[in-house]
């Protein structure tokens, strides 16, 4: 597995999905880190808020 986490705000509130994903959900930054089903996913959401914060 491979995954890539980071932080980013937009205006735009329309998704155009590509043949890769069946669905999104927009959620704040503590509620990704808490459904993130392992500890180094979850690890990762934090320094990426820890990193927003700076």
């Amino acid at each position: 597995m491979f995954t890539v986490v980071y932080d980013c705000e937009t205006d735009e509130t329309e998704i155009t999905l590509n043949h890769e994903h069946e669905e999104y959900k927009w959620v704040s930054p503590a509620e990704a880190r808490n459904q993130m089903p392992i500890e180094p996913l979850k690890t990762a959401v934090e320094r990426a808020i820890t990193r927003h914060e700076a």
